[in-house]
């Protein structure tokens, strides 16, 4: 991965990667139905969300247990779906590599070192909108496959309430924040293409 900016630039802005992970076979659908059967499927993370609105909706979450690989592919090109494959490169071997191959180039190109290196895999369908949320760690989002639109909020009392973040932090609530259409606004959004 070829990472723009600079280890000055980190926690400061939005640093952005070009890749071409996107082209190895694992990322075809073929190669998704291999990492799902390599992965726990008790532990998939398997979700659909309400319309986005002023008024919390909880998303539905269901079971992928018992569901053959080629069918979760299908559902995901069909239906409303979002799965997490959290941890994937702690129960796939192949990830195990990806994960070494990302976080290396991370710090060898920004000089940041990384003390939780965890990969999760997210497959959606396209036009699923994940709600108004807080991610506690830096995240480093690699997209691969199909376009993706994404927004930024500012991380300030308006946005991202101190107490909002401290349940989220102690486990006492999902990483759910209270949203208002007004932050729309706000937000910066960056579309997405594979690389």
């Amino acid at each position: 991965m070829k990472w723009s900016g600079s280890k000055q630039q980190f926690d400061k802005t939005i640093l952005f990667a070009e890749h071409e992970l996107h082209k190895r076979a694992m990322f075809t659908d073929a190669g998704l139905e291999q990492l799902f059967d390599q992965y726990p499927s008790e532990d998939i993370g398997l979700w659909t969300f309400h319309e986005h609105s002023e008024v919390y909706r909880p998303p539905v979450r269901g079971t992928a247990c018992g569901v053959k690989s080629a069918d979760l592919i299908e559902a995901v090109k069909k239906g409303h779906i979002w799965i997490n494959l959290r941890d994937a490169n702690h129960h796939i071997p192949e990830m195990q590599d990806l994960a070494a191959e990302i976080f290396d180039s991370f710090q060898d190109q920004l000089g940041q070192r990384t003390f939780k290196q965890d990969i999760g895999l997210l497959i959606s369908s396209p036009n699923v909108t994940v709600n108004y949320h807080l991610d506690i760690p830096f995240v480093c989002l690699v997209h691969l496959r199909g376009e993706k639109r994404i927004w930024l909020y500012p991380s300030d009392e308006k946005h991202a309430p101190s107490e909002h973040i401290q349940n989220v932090i102690l486990k006492i609530s999902e990483e759910e924040l209270p949203y208002k259409k007004v932050y729309e606004a706000e937000a910066q959004s960056f579309d997405l293409k594979p690389g």
